[in-house]
């Protein structure tokens, strides 16, 4: 809870500089195509993500990310998909690595022969984040579906 408080006071510093908008200019000032914003985009998600907690950094990437979004045209459902995957795999990576640290102390087990035996699984998380990267439809159908 800590460290979501001193998050909170983070992101309300970065409101306060308008620090969101001006990244949001700079991305958009970069004139990227939607499918590569969104691969740079699961980069920073995966490199927070293997240094914060899952929480914090949602509190943290939302508010720098979504108007970036939001002026490239970008589903804000597609971005809290591509969001949450990407945090997944971060969970599980270390250095902080929460999901790997339980499993040490449930199964009595170090983190490194844990992390080997969930390299396969990640990388098919990855390649499941690189597909909602580079092809949004399979993750918007079913909204858009829902929508109309």
């Amino acid at each position: 809870m800590i460290i979501i408080a001193t998050s909170q006071i983070f992101i309300w510093v970065l409101a306060l500089e308008r620090v969101p908008d001006e990244v949001a200019q700079l991305v958009i000032d970069f004139d990227l195509p939607p499918v590569t914003m969104l691969l740079a985009i699961s980069i920073v998600i995966l490199a927070a993500g293997t240094f914060i907690d899952v929480s914090p950094a949602i509190l943290l990437l939302i508010p720098v990310f979504l108007p970036v979004i939001h002026q490239a045209g970008i589903s804000p459902v597609l971005f809290g998909v591509l969001l949450v995957a990407g945090l997944a795999v971060g969970a599980c990576t270390p250095p902080v690595g929460n999901c790997l640290n339980v499993c040490s102390l449930v199964s009595g087990l170090q983190i490194g022969p844990i992390f080997r035996a969930a390299l396969p699984f990640l990388s098919a998380n990855v390649v499941v984040l690189i597909l909602i990267a580079l092809f949004p439809d399979l993750i918007l159908w079913l909204p858009d579906l829902l929508m109309d």
